[in-house]
């Protein structure tokens, strides 16, 4: 179903960040990041299956249970200070696992998509057929063409990107299961991202007893990648500036 890379060799970490990749996503994607990390700061990447060489018949069937799974698997990694960065898909199930994990999470970061409860048009991607899902990562702006017209790579990866698009299609936040983290969030957004929208974005304020802050870049949905030193920089800064004054912390901007 899933599992953890490490993306950055080395151990006794003050912080260990987990990239949660966007769907059709796999951690290398993000491994850039890499060279934008303090020394005191580890890198994983959460893995699902169907990419990267990782193939099993243990597929999901929900980012609910892909969040119970990843909690089992976190039980493993040693570091105490934990830190979630979860990008369009992945901010959804950054959240659902950081509904299930206690006390270890210090920071949570969300980009590239609007609070849970926010709704946004089901447009059932997953049930579009290979031309109109084809169409619609283009509208994303995360497929370069040159990958689009390779008709050979897109027959093996299209099963992938349907599959995690119903895992976001059939996605239904449960309010009575929500509870308010006890760690800040931060939420990074393309401000070209119109589908997102700041008004969405603004709402994972609700999310959090402790710091709330939103961020907006230049770019479209997928502008982490063109902007990934700004918001790195930015993730550190916020995980040190709401570290510094601890307890304090009970505030939302």
């Amino acid at each position: 179903m899933l599992k953890l890379l490490n993306l950055k060799p080395g151990s006794d970490f003050d912080y260990t960040l987990l990239i949660f990749p966007h769907a059709g996503g796999s951690p290398n994607q993000y491994k850039a990041v890499v060279d934008y990390l303090p020394s005191s700061f580890g890198l994983m990447g959460v893995l699902l299956a169907g990419r990267e060489g990782f193939y099993t018949e243990d597929q999901p069937d929900s980012l609910e249970s892909l969040a119970v799974k990843l909690v089992i698997e976190l039980s493993k990694v040693k570091t105490q200070q934990l830190v979630f960065w979860g990008h369009s898909m992945g901010a959804l199930l950054a959240y659902e696992t950081a509904q299930r994990l206690t006390g270890r999470l210090k920071h949570l970061f969300v980009s590239g998509h609007v609070a849970p409860h926010v709704q946004l048009p089901r447009a059932q991607r997953h049930l579009l057929n290979d031309a109109e899902l084809k169409a619609c990562l283009l509208e994303l702006s995360g497929t370069p063409q040159s990958i689009m017209n390779n008709d050979e790579f897109m027959e093996m990866v299209l099963p992938m990107i349907r599959s995690d698009f119903k895992l976001c299609d059939t996605y239904e936040f449960k309010l009575a299961n929500c509870n308010r983290l006890n760690c800040p969030i931060t939420a990074f957004s393309g401000a070209e991202d119109v589908r997102m929208g700041s008004a969405g974005i603004c709402e994972w304020s609700k999310y959090t007893k402790k710091d709330f802050k939103p961020y907006f870049y230049e770019g479209n949905h997928f502008f982490i990648f063109e902007q990934m030193f700004l918001v790195v920089q930015k993730l550190v800064q916020r995980i040190y500036f709401c570290q510094s004054l601890g307890d304090e912390l009970n505030f939302v901007c």
